[in-house]
């Protein structure tokens, strides 16, 4: 078991929101819809919606998003892309994590990976 004292876990979350606020401010502002002010999502949306999504509370649900309104905006947006569903379908399985019970989360990880694998092979048919 990985064991994290209660100060490192609150260094790890002070540093996510500070992140977190970055984004919300230098990358969405308030008149964007996707990362930088693009009309459709680019690479930069693409690869930092998974490591935002899973801690927010479609997935994760892990952190308290809401202090991040353009952020929220903006996993709605990326949530519309066309085959969010089938990609992220691990994802939607696993659920919401239990931090105070790891073990509960990993004894999800099998299904959910066969429930992601199975989503983008239907998916290619």
């Amino acid at each position: 078991d990985i064991v994290q004292s209660p100060e490192m876990i609150a260094m790890g979350r002070k540093k996510a929101e500070i992140a977190l606020q970055a984004i919300e401010d230098s990358f969405l502002g308030s008149s964007y819809k996707f990362m930088l002010g693009a009309s459709t999502p680019t690479i930069a949306d693409f690869m930092a919606y998974p490591e935002i999504a899973q801690i927010g509370p479609s997935f994760g649900d892990t952190a308290d998003l809401t202090p991040f309104p353009h952020i929220l905006a903006w996993l709605e947006a990326m949530r519309q892309v066309p085959c969010h569903d089938e990609v992220h379908a691990a994802l939607a399985t696993l659920g919401k994590l239990d931090l105070e019970n790891p073990k509960n989360t990993i004894k999800l990880l099998g299904p959910a990976t066969k429930a992601g694998m199975e989503a983008v092979a239907k998916a290619q048919e």
